[in-house]
């Protein structure tokens, strides 16, 4: 079972509320969650890897990474301005530790739905 540790402020604005569950659903393999969250022409550039492009191509991705699940993962920060936002923190998979900074676009000032996710991930 997988370890979540939320320190980041969701206070009560709707889209770190939103990204936090985004985030926990990433930790959790909630396939369905993320899907029914981006739009049908998202764009999910996993930076020094590759660009996803489109829900087909994201959930073939998503059901890959699905085979190396989150052991643990830390949420440190959540900051969100008009349609752009930023999540950051750490995952521990297979033994090893990483940390992640998460760059989102949204479709528009209301919703939550994504069009743009640019992932840094990094060794520690």
């Amino acid at each position: 079972m997988i370890n979540i540790n939320i320190e980041a402020d969701c206070g009560n604005a709707p889209k770190k509320t939103f990204l936090k569950d985004f985030n926990i659903a990433f930790a959790r393999n909630d396939i369905g969650f993320i899907l029914d969250h981006v739009s049908e022409q998202v764009s999910w550039e996993l930076v020094g890897d590759r660009v996803i492009r489109g829900k087909t191509d994201m959930q073939a991705a998503l059901e890959e990474m699905a085979a190396s699940p989150m052991e643990e993962m830390t949420l440190e920060k959540i900051i969100t301005h008009g349609t752009d936002a930023a999540a950051s923190g750490r995952i521990k998979m297979q033994g090893k530790e990483f940390a992640f900074c998460d760059l989102y676009r949204f479709g528009g000032f209301k919703g939550t739905t994504l069009r743009e996710i640019t992932s840094f991930v990094v060794p520690l």
